[in-house]
């Protein structure tokens, strides 16, 4: 079989000009749209310029044409598997790092004072390098004891757009965070400044920093918009950013296996779907002061950072007897003062029965604070009675909700009076509901909450629970 022809300089411009239009947004385009539409920057371009091309196109002539396997962007297979196995001996040395905290603080006796941070950013676009444009920052400091317990947020001036990139910025911030794009936009323009204020919240020190946790799908964007911010005060080594999927799930099983001795999470996959359906997405109160005033909290970056610490919260501090804080470990305005032991969970329930409900947290069965839950006022899908979760946002988030305690029916729960009932009696019952909750008025922030007390029966085969299931 003859070999196939080399390729020559432009043939890899047009790759890599490709490459650069497809990260930018552009839709994907056949080989010949790229060669109508990069000839001409290429025939502008002079000798200095083409000189890196031409030297792939004289490599490839003298390999015989395809001697190195290329990828469809061009890009060497070679590179991509060394970048893979980088991107995984990257990936496990966080998973080993956190994995020694924990450790470590179990042994200690000190876990429940961990401090981890979580952070988040929101970004205007991506520019032809692959750079993320920064739009905002939040970094929270949390713990299982003191919860969310420090903050930090900058809005962020990223200076002007890259030429032909306001369109997508603009698309981009009508989607998502709704901030004013460039030249308008608002926050910090002096990287310096963020960066040092970044290193200080974290407590840099001797070339290292603590590892940072972000949603499972934003961590390569987070690094990218990190690298931009710290510049060469922190190198790529020195930086770690881990998915918040992984935190959550290595600190329950250290939080079960301390207080428990027993493992609800199967996986990774229990902890990433709890962070994905999000609960306290919509509770006000929480977010920046301009989210806030225009009523996009769910895309605050702040507000998604105290919200996770919030999920964390609600499903491990009761495996260390820690009790629910409002504003620190669920928000400002829950109503924990009524904790009672949850229902035993067995085999005999599955992750879509009674409890995998559309109103409910996992653990201390706060009400949801989605404005868009189905259920308004009325009967609840556990039998129970809640009040309207809808609320103006820019009502005042001080007061706590007016709730009339609830009223109990039949029977008591074992862990508090009587005598202990088998685990089916004491589940049959509490699937009738043994709280009835009267009406509340009406227009105060989110959720109300009834904590956890210790897990009854078999926990191995624990359904996540929530809003209702993934799409």
């Amino acid at each position: 079989m003859p070999k196939k022809p080399a390729k020559n300089g432009f043939f890899f411009y047009m790759l890599e000009w490709q490459q650069r239009a497809e990260a930018s947004g552009k839709k994907k385009l056949s080989l010949a749209q790229v060669q109508e539409q990069a000839g001409p920057s290429w025939t502008a371009m002079n000798a200095v310029q083409r000189a890196p091309y031409l030297e792939k196109a004289k490599q490839s002539k003298l390999s015989g044409g395809d001697g190195v396997k290329l990828t469809s962007q061009g890009i060497p297979v070679s590179q991509i598997d060394a970048e893979r196995r980088e991107k995984e001996e990257h990936e496990a040395a966080i998973i080993n790092r956190l994995k020694a905290m924990l450790e470590t603080a179990s042994q200690n006796d000190t876990l429940e004072s961990l401090d981890f941070f979580i952070i988040s950013f929101a970004y205007f676009c991506v520019n032809s390098d692959g750079d993320y444009l920064p739009a905002e920052m939040a970094v929270v400091r949390f713990n299982l004891k003191d919860g969310v317990h420090a903050k930090l947020h900058m809005l962020i001036n990223p200076g002007s757009l890259p030429l032909g990139m306001a369109y997508d910025a603009q698309q981009h911030a009508n989607d998502d965070h709704q901030l004013p794009t460039p030249p308008d936009a608002l926050g910090e323009s002096d990287f310096d400044i963020i960066n040092d204020k970044l290193l200080q919240f974290l407590g840099y020190n001797n070339g290292r920093i603590p590892l940072l946790f972000t949603e499972r799908d934003d961590v390569a964007k987070v690094e990218n918009m990190l690298r931009g911010i710290f510049g060469i005060s922190v190198t790529k080594d020195q930086l770690g950013v881990g998915s918040l999927a992984d935190m959550f799930f290595h600190l329950k099983r250290a939080t079960e296996k301390q207080g428990l001795d027993t493992q609800t999470f199967g996986s990774v996959h229990r902890a990433q779907l709890l962070i994905t359906k999000d609960i306290y997405d919509y509770t006000v109160g929480i977010a920046c002061d301009y989210h806030e005033t225009n009523c996009n909290v769910k895309n605050c970056a702040l507000s998604r950072c105290v919200r996770w610490g919030y999920v964390i919260a609600d499903n491990c501090c009761m495996d260390l007897c820690i009790e629910l804080q409002p504003g620190k470990h669920v928000p400002a305005n829950a109503d924990t003062t009524s904790q009672y032991a949850t229902p035993a969970y067995n085999s005999n329930i599955s992750s879509s029965g009674a409890y995998d409900t559309d109103d409910k947290s996992y653990v201390s069965f706060a009400t949801v604070s989605r404005v868009t839950s189905p259920f308004y006022g009325g009967s609840s899908s556990n039998g129970g009675y809640r009040a309207n979760s809808t609320v103006p946002c820019n009502d005042s988030t001080d007061s706590k909700v007016d709730v009339k305690r609830p009223v109990k029916l039949e029977y008591e729960s074992p862990l508090s009076v009587g005598e202990p009932m088998a685990k089916h009696q004491h589940r049959d019952l509490d699937l009738q509901s043994n709280y009835a909750w009267s009406a509340v008025s009406g227009t105060s922030s989110t959720s109300r909450g009834r904590g956890r007390g210790l897990l009854l029966g078999d926990l191995s085969v624990l359904g996540a629970a929530g809003r209702g299931k993934l799409k």
